[in-house]
């Protein structure tokens, strides 16, 4: 019965996509897991974070999107952003950086690079299945959640990495928000960050908290709350019962128990001082 649905739906669903790509100029991929294209075609997709990220984005200012994929959400931040808004968006899997190059031709202000952020500069193994808008530098993920029921094939491709601050650090302005989606190495792209982070120079940070992930990368979803602690970010929740809730350490323990190991948020960190925002401050 399960394949019967299959073999109706997807044919079905890949039509309503195409459909899609023609009328908005946004190519969604035919690869791309079909829960999350639909999700995609309606708006639906990561509407929580993306609707406080738009409310914190200025007119004219600057977004970067480290894991970008094909470029949904710096599509939506580059439309708010306006003509004189500049998006540095990010995406080491050269399969999928040519579509997102191609969604971003539009909008002048963009810069795309075929690269991945880190604390390191170099080459590093990264991990992608047939549904290859999805991919990590650590093995033991993509083999867990990309592999769709038998029908994936896991393979190995090689990406460039960079050290943030030094890729960075011709922005001369404040960054209104940093957005890292990375499954996995996002403790990684924010030690990269440190010195930019020092200078206070990004007003907010988006960022996916996966525990599977990042335990399976060696971290504690944890060690992301503390290291932006330091620096004065105050976290808060961007969907369901905590959407623009301060997180507290108390709330900050019941969401990773809600989480557990198989669910994934994002959490918005402001930078005390310079985000308005209910019980900021």
């Amino acid at each position: 019965m399960k394949r019967l649905l299959k073999a109706f739906i997807r044919p079905f669903a890949k039509m309503m996509i195409r459909v899609q790509n023609t009328r908005t100029g946004f190519c969604i991929p035919s690869d791309v897991y079909i829960p999350t294209s639909f999700k995609m075609l309606f708006g639906r997709y990561e509407a929580g974070p993306i609707s406080m990220l738009l409310t914190l984005l200025p007119k004219g200012g600057i977004f970067v999107d480290v894991g970008a994929n094909i470029g949904y959400i710096s599509r939506k931040a580059a439309i708010k952003l306006g003509h004189n808004g500049k998006i540095f968006a990010f995406e080491p899997n050269q399969e999928v950086y040519q579509v997102l190059r191609q969604n971003m031709q539009p909008f002048k202000g963009a810069v795309t690079a075929n690269l991945g952020l880190s604390n390191t500069n170099g080459r590093k193994s990264f991990w992608v299945g047939n549904n290859r808008s999805m991919g990590s530098l650590n093995e033991e993920f993509p083999n867990v959640l990309l592999v769709n029921e038998g029908e994936d094939t896991l393979r190995k491709i090689e990406v460039e990495i960079a050290i943030g601050d030094e890729v960075l650090l011709g922005i001369d302005d404040t960054i209104d928000a940093i957005k890292i989606d990375v499954e996995g190495h996002e403790y990684e792209v924010l030690d990269g960050l440190r010195k930019t982070i020092k200078l206070r120079r990004v007003k907010s940070f988006f960022i996916e908290i996966n525990p599977r992930a990042q335990s399976i990368a060696g971290h504690d979803c944890q060690e992301i709350f503390d290291f932006l602690k330091k620096y004065e970010y105050i976290p808060f929740g961007t969907e369901g019962a905590y959407a623009n809730v301060r997180l507290t350490s108390h709330k900050q323990e019941m969401l990773l128990s809600k989480l557990g190991k198989r669910d994934f948020t994002t959490v918005a960190f402001l930078l005390k001082g310079s985000c308005e925002l209910p019980d900021v401050g």
